[in-house]
């Protein structure tokens, strides 16, 4: 797009017969023309780059509406399957107290888990759960650990984890820094857990047996954040989703493109980072009739401010082939709140798009296609 034709689309989409008219009414938030496009405005504002008051405010304003995105990965599970059921965690129990003296988890020993681990793979992953720590936590505290809780364990391995664990249900483990508590279960932390509570696994057994106060669960929840844990290890897969609709778009359209493992593709990332002459971040490159690139795509989430200021920065640094034209796909609410998106629409050619202009972004990569 030339200087002259971004001026153009801008006094088109106004009706303002010069440019400074153009920016202030876009700058102003007046309705725009009908028809006229947040994708085209963005990318004729870009190739203007404006450094008027109007022009900056003009480019903001347009960035924001183009990255606007109701995709908001804490309202959502993605690999819901995965989520070990709490019938899962019952049973695993009942298999160490079985094995345990007496059958009570109160006299729960290293000899006991060792026997229940060999009987189910989730038992160490359910003992994790009542020490309260995750089981990458455990094992940076224990060495020798295998990388995955249910692969095959080794009795050594079991005694040195069991003895981390036993020490936080026990109430051993000493805070490291005056004025803090050693991190363990809420529900055997006194003053936070329920009244009267004590570290041990006598606790532990009455809690099995006779359940757990709801309050404790509140409190466990707002401390330790809903779900936040599944959402970490699935919060790649908002890009997957969307990524997903690209792809349903391009293929309606005939566009072959290559898609790259890290949005859900199965090209590895270094083709196809050298297909876009880029070295980080892009997920998709499409290719016209000769399986020459035309377009690539980088797709990036941010539920908040802060991500996406730290990802418009790694976004900003990458290497790029003028050749190749990139576009983003930004999804999440943390864009369009950043006065910031404005300067990346700047380096990407206003080439910015959320998941509500995918449609828009698979006709330019078609026509990039068809040449």
């Amino acid at each position: 797009m030339t200087k002259v034709q971004a001026q153009m689309i801008l006094l088109a989409a106004t009706g303002r017969e010069d440019l400074e008219g153009a920016l202030g009414w876009i700058a102003s938030d007046y309705p725009l023309v009908t028809g006229a496009r947040p994708d085209v405005l963005l990318q004729a504002l870009a190739t203007l780059a404006p450094a008027s008051r109007d022009g900056k405010r003009a480019m903001q304003l347009i960035a924001r509406c183009q990255t606007r995105s109701d995709l908001d990965s804490a309202a959502m599970l993605f690999r819901a399957d995965t989520i070990a059921p709490a019938r899962r965690f019952r049973a695993a129990l009942e298999r160490v107290r079985h094995h345990s003296p007496g059958q009570r988890l109160a006299s729960i020993n290293d000899t006991a888990v060792i026997a229940a681990q060999k009987d189910d793979p989730f038992t160490m992953t359910a003992l994790c759960a009542v020490a309260g720590l995750s089981y990458s936590d455990l094992s940076e505290r224990a060495s020798g650990l295998p990388a995955d809780p249910e692969a095959q364990w080794t009795n050594p391995a079991v005694r040195t984890a069991f003895a981390e664990i036993d020490a936080i249900v026990r109430g051993q483990v000493p805070a490291t820094l005056p004025g803090t508590v050693p991190v363990g279960p809420i529900d055997l932390m006194p003053g936070l857990g329920a009244a009267g509570a004590t570290p041990g696994w006598a606790s532990i057994e009455g809690q099995f047996s006779n359940g757990v106060p709801y309050e404790v669960l509140l409190a466990q929840r707002l401390a330790g954040g809903t779900w936040l844990a599944h959402r970490n290890a699935t919060s790649s897969l908002v890009n997957h989703h969307v990524a997903d609709r690209l792809c349903d778009a391009l293929d309606r359209r005939g566009v072959d493109y290559r898609r790259s493992t890290l949005v859900g593709g199965g090209i590895v990332p270094s083709a196809v980072q050298a297909l876009a002459g880029s070295d980080r971040q892009v997920g998709l490159v499409a290719l016209d009739r000769g399986k020459k690139p035309v377009g690539a795509v980088v797709f990036a989430s941010a539920r908040d401010s802060g991500t996406a200021s730290k990802s418009a920065a790694r976004i900003r640094a990458m290497t790029r082939d003028p050749a190749v034209p990139i576009s983003l796909i930004l999804t999440g609410r943390g864009w369009s709140v950043r006065n910031e998106t404005a300067a990346l629409a700047v380096d990407f050619g206003g080439r910015l798009y959320s998941e509500t202009g995918i449609n828009d972004l698979a006709d330019v990569l078609a026509r990039s296609a068809a040449g």
